[in-house]
């Protein structure tokens, strides 16, 4: 199955795949607020050269709508509905049995995202330096950067016809970000951090609007970033292959993590 969806995601490069087939959503299911803000840091990042006027004029220019419904992309990335959901949890040991809190929300991709960033710097632990100038300075335990990274391509590469849910995991000893995308078959995360295989889109659609808000870079560079920061950071990270999907897992310190460094 795996060889046979990573044959599909090569022989689809730049074709229009589920991203780019029509939803039941109309422009008038968009939520005005996330498309103003996407718009906003797009134009910040010097990626799109006109600015907000309305739903319609936008998504026409983002070439997200046909015959007044939207494509997949757009549905995905700006209607906050029921349609994609990420499950969020804390166990209080290094496997999935006793856990402390458990959570789980719906929302656009954007919404998902600044949710699952926000639960992950909600429960990790900061230590705050000191280093002689009049602000104090709050490092986190695992780089929060990366996990953006990490939350970002989780849903960037998802399946989308899948039923799992995108997920973001707190163990005792680990973080995981994981997502129902298996990787493209023949290819391994050391092929992108260590080599210069080009991007293999799953969501080319979806993928082109993130890059315009500069979520992503397009060029499959995403895994070379989570890996350098992990590693000037001094954290041990692990990429994991799975069968139904793919995870990132980041491993935190030790518990004599001290919370002041003088």
């Amino acid at each position: 199955m795996a060889e046979l969806e990573g044959f599909y995601l090569r022989r689809n490069i730049g074709r229009d795949i589920w991203d780019g087939e029509l939803s039941r959503k109309t422009v008038d299911d968009v939520d005005e607020t996330v498309l103003k803000d996407y718009l906003d840091q797009a134009n910040r990042a010097g990626r799109i050269g006109f600015f907000y006027t309305t739903r319609e004029d936008v998504l026409n220019r983002l070439n997200m709508v046909v015959d007044g419904k939207l494509k997949n992309a757009a549905y995905a990335l700006f209607v906050g509905s029921n349609m994609l959901e990420v499950q969020m949890a804390i166990f209080a040991g290094t496997e999935r049995l006793t856990f402390n809190d458990i959570q789980r929300e719906h929302g656009s991709i954007i919404d998902l995202i600044r949710i699952s960033e926000r639960y992950v710097r909600s429960n990790i632990r900061w230590r705050v330096k000191f280093d002689g100038s009049l602000e104090r300075k709050e490092i986190p335990e695992i780089p929060v950067d990366a996990v953006r990274e990490a939350i970002i391509n989780s849903y960037c590469h998802r399946d989308f016809i899948s039923s799992q849910n995108n997920e973001v995991v707190i163990y005792k000893n680990r973080i995981e970000i994981y997502n129902p995308g298996t990787f493209p078959a023949g290819l391994k995360p050391e092929d992108f951090i260590e080599g210069n295989e080009p991007s293999v889109k799953r969501n080319p659609q979806l993928a082109q609007l993130m890059y315009y808000s500069r979520d992503i870079e397009n060029f499959g560079t995403g895994l070379k970033r989570i890996s350098t920061a992990c590693k000037e950071s001094g954290v041990k990270l692990e990429f994991r292959l799975m069968k139904r999907g793919f995870a990132v897992a980041f491993y935190r310190p030790d518990e004599d993590f001290n919370p002041t460094d003088k």
